[in-house]
């Protein structure tokens, strides 16, 4: 790259021309970080919030029913295998919000 005052040949990573002091492009640039704006963490708050934590509870409670500590069925006790393997879904509709909070609404931040 060539100052756009003097035509000098510049460094990479000069900020000003050493010849004429003229300011380069990257000094007039200001540098963009990556981060999320505010709006893009809210909404995946909010989707934790309104399917994550819910779908734990949901997820939980059929976890219960299937080991056998809440009631299962008609007769009343013994473990539901049909219900452990579906409390596998909420469960993994938790653990992908939560993943997913914080790898695009918290994982970005360094300030």
């Amino acid at each position: 790259m060539n100052c756009s005052r003097c035509g000098r040949e510049l460094k990479h990573g000069e900020v000003f021309c050493l010849n004429c002091g003229e300011p380069t492009l990257s000094a007039v640039e200001p540098t963009i970080r990556e981060k999320p704006s505010d709006i893009v963490t809210c909404l995946v708050i909010g989707l934790f919030v309104m399917f994550g934590i819910p779908a734990l509870l949901f997820g939980g409670y059929l976890l219960a029913i299937g080991t056998g500590y809440l009631p299962a069925g008609a007769n009343g006790h013994g473990y539901s295998l049909a219900a452990l393997f579906i409390a596998l879904i909420p469960l993994s509709v938790f653990l992908a919000l939560l993943l997913f909070l914080i790898k695009v609404g918290l994982g970005h931040r360094t300030e």
